[in-house]
Order: structure tokens, then sequence, then C-alpha cells
């Protein structure tokens, strides 16, 4: 059930310069619509910013349902009206309330035909049809006859976007994140980004859509904004950056609604929590000691402790990884061999006894010797590894493949005894990978 605000009935009466009784409202509700079969459902796109085409004004902007352009209002000299009468096309969508209205009659139209355009503007769900899509595999249909899957469609690149769209293929593999985020109802919207996010992954695990992919053409828009332009449209961007961005906006978001929907409640429950923080925050334990490195008559390296050792507990959202260097000269057969590396070898960086040394700026002869240990898992593991570094030249890519498990990895090797006892199981599932192809600039 759709229900229009009285605030949108008073302005276009007041721009018309007529006010319809009720007996006319009546009247018009059982009016038959005769150009519902001009509608194109292949044109229409909800993903893209809602402007007028012409005013380029977001504020009571309607779709019109034959070509899907974008126009404002329906009063009369309105564009929306305006194109009506010029392009001859006369069923247009409120993208606010979802009412459907004939244009120049102006009267809104009641039809149950026209129920999948409304579920496409913005689709909800229950939580049993969010537990039947997140765990099922059903397999449906576009309009173009293509086959796809929910939560595996495609995202449309709008130039340079494509470490976006590779990142929220991995993000929506997380099935409680997709949950709370298809529940538009349990978490506070109080920001754009938050808001186009949750549409987003709603869109993503539509099993009514009209098509296999979705463009994230308002969730670019959201994090532009937010990032005061460090990630926009046409600009190539680093998808390790963007996820630590995007995670700790959205935790920061979460946190700022429950703070305000406690405070109406008079509510002291304490502490407050995100569900990002529920499902990829961790703890490390660091150990860091400052070293002096000289070398003694036989060019051997000599390692003397400068000060003590300072032990930190920090969280993480992700853990990171450096690549051993790639070899500098061909085998034997003239060929460069791409080498590999075992993930359980680059973990040994958390086994609390490897050591990581750290050039501290300005003190060539000093560097800090750091270990670290993990001291809390959390339920989803994110791994990136460092392949681009700059030398004295240019920007070059580390091609070192690293060869992972695919069910099983076991942590219990990296962690503290107690977080072992803790935790039911420390053996994780891989759920996505994301790999980068082509130049260091691609």
């Amino acid at each position: 059930i759709f229900f229009r605000s009285m605030a949108d009935e008073k302005n276009e009466e007041k721009k018309t310069g007529t006010k319809r009784t009720h007996a006319e409202m009546e009247k018009h509700s059982h009016i038959i619509c005769p150009y519902l079969d001009t509608i194109d459902r292949s044109s229409l796109d909800f993903d893209f910013e809602k402007l007028c085409c012409v005013s380029l004004t977001n504020l009571n902007v309607y779709v019109c349902l034959v070509c899907g352009k974008y126009f404002q209002g329906r009063a009369k000299g309105s564009p929306a009206y305006n194109h009506s009468l010029s392009s001859g096309h006369h069923v247009f969508l409120s993208l606010e309330t979802a009412g459907v209205f004939c244009l120049p009659d102006l009267y809104e139209v009641h039809d149950a035909s026209l129920a999948d355009i409304k579920y496409n503007l913005n689709p909800t769900y229950t939580p049993e049809q969010i537990d039947e899509i997140l765990t099922g595999r059903k397999t449906c249909r576009g309009l173009d006859g293509k086959e796809f899957r929910p939560g595996l469609v495609g995202l449309n690149n709008l130039k340079m976007t494509d470490y976006l769209s590779a990142l929220l293929q991995v993000i929506v593999r997380i099935p409680e994140l997709c949950k709370y985020y298809m529940s538009p109802f349990k978490y506070p919207r109080v920001d754009m980004l938050t808001l186009r996010f949750g549409e987003l992954i709603r869109k993503i695990w539509n099993v009514r859509g009209f098509k296999g992919q979705v463009s994230p053409h308002e969730l670019m828009q959201a994090i532009t904004i937010k990032s005061n332009k460090k990630f926009q449209i046409g600009h190539p961007g680093d998808p390790v950056e963007l996820l630590q961005f995007l995670l700790n906006a959205l935790h920061e978001e979460d946190l700022k609604g429950q703070r305000q929907i406690r405070k109406k409640e008079k509510s002291k429950q304490h502490p407050y929590t995100s569900i990002i923080h529920e499902c990829c925050q961790g703890r490390v334990r660091v150990i860091t000691q400052e070293v002096m490195i000289t070398e003694d008559g036989q060019g051997n390296k000599v390692e003397t402790n400068v000060g003590e050792e300072k032990v930190k507990e920090i969280p993480f959202m992700h853990l990171q990884f450096e690549l051993p260097d790639t070899p500098l000269f061909k085998d034997e057969s003239e060929r460069n061999i791409i080498p590999q590396v075992p993930l359980f070898t680059l973990l040994h960086k958390y086994d609390g006894e490897e050591v990581t040394y750290q050039a501290i700026p300005g003190k060539t002869s000093l560097a800090n010797k750091v270990r670290y240990r993990i001291t809390k898992l959390p339920k989803y593991l994110l791994f990136c590894y460092k392949r681009f570094k700059m030398n004295y030249w240019f920007e070059e890519k580390n091609k070192t493949i690293v060869n992972f498990p695919v069910k099983s990895l076991d942590m219990r090797d990296f962690c503290e005894p107690h977080v072992v006892t803790s935790m039911k199981s420390t053996k994780y599932d891989l759920l996505g990978n994301l790999c980068h192809d082509g130049s260091t600039r691609g």
C-alpha cells in the first residue's frame, strides 16, 4: 500500500490552481488508464542518480515509464507535463512515493500490473525471504531472456570504477552483512552513504530484477561526497584504500544512528557496536623495540637493542602481507618464472616470533624490530597483499602467485592460546578472491 503525502498534494494544487474535491478523487481512482500498454520495462533503470534531465533538480522527480527519462513535477508547465504533451508519453512514476500518474490528465493510476515496477524501484524483503535468498541458489531470468543468479549479477563500470565493482563483489559474499543491510528497518539511515549502500545490496540480491546487472552510480556519488573527492568517477583508485574507507565510514554512520536512537529512547545500553565490527574486526598484539644495526669487521650485521620493548594491542579490519621480492635474473632456461609462495609462509608474520624491521625516518642506523600476534579473530578474515612498490624510477608490480587453501584455513598457530579455546573453530573457508589484472596504471 502506497500513501501519498498531503504536502505533495497541496503543492500540486497550488501549481495547478485547482482544488480537487473528495468526489473528484474518488471518481479518478476508478479510471482505467488506456496507456498502460505503452510502458516499456526494458528502458527503465532506477540505479542512476534521481535528477531531472531538464532542471537537474532532485526534488519531486518522476520517471517516464515509456522512455525511462527523469522529469520534475507533474503540474501544468512542469518538465514532466511538457514531456507528456511533446512526446505522447503519458504514464509517470513518482520516485518518492511510488505512485503512478497519467499526464496530462493528472489522475493517479491504480493497477496490479504495475506492482513489479514499484518493487524494482525499492526492493524489500521479509526475514524469511532474506534467509531463503542468501542460502538458496535460485536462477532468475531478466527481460532480455538471459539468466542470472541473485548476488552474482554484473556491476556496470562507470569509467575507471572497476576497483569499486570488484570490491563490492567481495563484500556481498558476507552473509551477515547482506542480511543486515537487506532489512532497511533494522539499521539507522542517518547518512546518504548508508542509504545508498543498503539500496545497492538489496538490488544486487533482487530476485525479481528486470536485468542481470546493477549500476553502482548512486553509491559512487555518495562515496565521492563522503571522501571529499578522493574516490570519484573517471579516476582510478586503490581497492584496499577504498575498503578501509568504506568499512570505517559505514561503521561510524552505524554508531551515529544507534546513538540517536538510544538518545530518543533514553536507553543506557552500552557499549555501542556496529555490524561492520561484529563481522570484520579483530585484534593484534604489536611488540616494538628500537635497535641499532651496525657491521663488524667481517661485514656481518650486528643488532644492538637500544630501547625497551613496547607492547600494544590494536584493532584491525584486514591483515596485510608483504610479498617476497621477485628475482632479478632469469633461470637456466633463460625464462623469467613467476615465483610462488604459500599463504602459510606469509602468515608466519603473525606468529609472534618472526621479526619485521621498519625504518625510522631520519635515522639511518636505527630501526624498529616489530613482532605481531593475533589476540582476537573476526568472523570474516580479509587478507591484502602489497603488490605495488615504488622504486627509484617507476611503480612496479609484484606478480608473485600466492597459493591458498579453498577450505579449512586453520589460524590456530597464529593466535594466542586463549583465542583457540574461546572460539568454536579457528578454520575459515574461502568466500571471495579479488585479483588485479593489467599494468600498474590499470
